[in-house]
């Protein structure tokens, strides 16, 4: 994730791990690890740690009567499937983006770390998210190139700060080019000692 201009805090990196066959049948389920590094002051902007704001409370009116609730800001990490369907008639290209289903994270904990060091804002660090993601069961055609017309399929990791118009960070985007088939590869090979 680049920052803002004049910001004064270090990108983040950004990694999405798939499985290296990246040919997947529409059944199958993806299963993928997202990790961000960078110093502890670039990650508090994508994740802050918890505010207070104040909530009135509903069942007393007075204006001294505050209930105070933890309510975080709140950054998106999303990861989820992407197929862009091309056309090309009469030299003139049109394409259109079709979501074919949503990931589902879960955060790993950190790492045991030394946090003893008086710099310890500028150390690196990472944040850890396993997840598996898959095709919803109404898609039935794979990606395919038949000339003027395209389906090309993708993986996408997708970031947000909690407040994107304020934050250094800037949202990132990533399409991590895949391809589905109609059926899933079973090996049918006989074991030595049966033959």
């Amino acid at each position: 994730m680049t920052t803002r201009p004049n910001s004064n805090i270090e990108p983040i990196h950004c990694h999405l791990f798939v499985p290296s066959v990246q040919i997947f049948a529409l059944s199958d389920t993806i299963h993928f690890h997202v990790q961000l590094t960078g110093p502890l002051s670039s990650l508090r902007h994508f994740l802050p740690p918890p505010t207070l704001e104040p909530v009135a409370s509903s069942t007393v009116s007075t204006k001294f009567n505050k209930k105070r609730n933890c309510i975080p800001p709140k950054p998106t990490i999303r990861v989820f499937l992407l197929r862009q369907i091309t056309v090309e008639v009469r030299g003139q290209k049109a394409w259109r983006d079709r979501n074919l289903g949503e990931g589902k994270l879960w955060p790993l904990p950190p790492g045991a770390s030394s946090v003893n060091s008086p710099h310890w804002d500028s150390q690196e660090a990472s944040l850890d998210w396993e997840g598996e993601v898959r095709c919803r069961e109404n898609i039935t055609i794979g990606g395919f190139n038949a000339g003027k017309a395209v389906v090309k399929d993708f993986i996408v990791l997708a970031l947000s700060p909690p407040n994107p118009q304020t934050s250094p960070l800037l949202q990132l985007q990533y399409a991590h080019p895949i391809r589905f088939v109609t059926d899933a590869w079973v090996d049918f090979s006989v074991p030595e000692n049966l033959s």
